[in-house]
């Protein structure tokens, strides 16, 4: 076992297929993810039937409302839901009439969706047409869903499939952690010398850009180069976690893994600094009764001199009370 476990090449193999095998989990999962939002694993059968086109129309829905409730009076925004921008098409009535009609964009030949938004004073009744010809979140949209959609089921198997392999390449690492062809022991590399919670911070540091960068939202649905900044912020992510967890079974491996901590220096400057304090207290009391007898020596000699001066100022004998103090100095 030693032998695979300290081979470099196992190793880098094993790295290689765990990046794989995590990318291939990462991806089924947001394709699972995708398609069950659609409703794809319960009555969806197509983009017309997907929630994304549900979403996408009323959020469109809105969008029209709001312009015509901004522009009154214009018709001017209605170039861009001609036929040659959008799938999109709407008619806007009063709610207290809704046969009469304010304001239509086109009529399309044939509707593969229909709906309704009802707001306190308008009606919109919107549709989205059948095919899609027009380049907008629709079409792109469908694309997408046309993609992934045969796919739905082979999703499952292989997250199933990536998520054990992932799980079985992990051990072999952990148990390779530290290990070196022909070397009995463990070998700590130079990564393996950096303090923890360095080396955690700077991991952290790393991870924190995978996460942010690929969550940015560049405005505009769900895409495939989402899906792509998705996979590649998580194999990122994976990397750094798996660094994190292989130099920290290497440091339990080799032994008194807190001994290259930035807390565990700490503490021992701490220690040092007590116990230099504790040495200077000790060395105080032994020649503490050699402090006080000089104190009371000096107290008394000052009271003696204090009292005699007294009597030098109050005394009709200053002569002798001088001569004493003289003595006595």
């Amino acid at each position: 076992m030693n032998r695979f476990t300290g081979s470099i090449p196992a190793k880098t193999t094993a790295i290689l297929l765990v990046i794989l095998a995590f990318a291939a989990l990462t991806g089924s999962l947001f394709g699972i993810g995708y398609l069950y939002g659609q409703g794809c694993y319960d009555d969806c059968d197509s983009y017309y039937e997907s929630q994304s086109l549900r979403n996408i129309a009323h959020q469109k829905a809105y969008e029209v409302i709001w312009r015509f409730e901004e522009n009154p009076g214009s018709t001017s925004w209605l170039e861009f839901y001609g036929p040659t921008y959008t799938n999109f098409s709407f008619e806007i009535a009063t709610a207290l009439d809704p046969a009469r009609i304010l304001l239509r964009n086109q009529a399309p030949e044939a509707v593969g969706y229909r709906a309704e938004l009802l707001t306190d004073r308008y009606v919109v009744r919107y549709m989205v047409s059948e095919p899609l010809v027009a380049e907008d979140d629709f079409l792109r949209q469908s694309e997408l869903f046309d993609e992934l959609y045969p796919q739905r089921w082979a999703f499952l198997w292989i997250g199933a499939g990536s998520a054990l392999l992932v799980l079985i390449l992990l051990v072999f690492l952990f148990c390779a952690a530290g290990r070196r062809k022909g070397v009995e022991g463990i070998v700590m590399g130079p990564f393996h010398r950096i303090p923890l919670e360095l080396y955690a911070g700077l991991a952290l540091l790393v991870a924190t850009v995978a996460v942010i960068v690929p969550a940015v939202d560049y405005g505009g649905p769900f895409s495939i180069l989402d899906a792509a900044l998705y996979v590649v912020g998580g194999v990122v992510l994976l990397l750094i976690l798996l660094s994190l967890l292989l130099t920290l079974a290497a440091r339990i491996k080799a032994g008194k893994w807190w001994e290259n901590t930035l807390i565990w220096r700490c503490l021992l400057l701490v220690g040092k600094a007590l116990r230099a304090i504790g040495r200077l207290l000790r060395s105080t009391g032994r020649h503490l009764p050699l402090f006080w007898k000089t104190a009371v020596g000096f107290c008394v000699a000052a009271l003696v001199q204090f009292v005699l001066a007294g009597v030098v100022f109050a005394s009709y004998y200053s002569v002798v009370g001088l001569l004493l103090l003289f003595l006595f100095d």
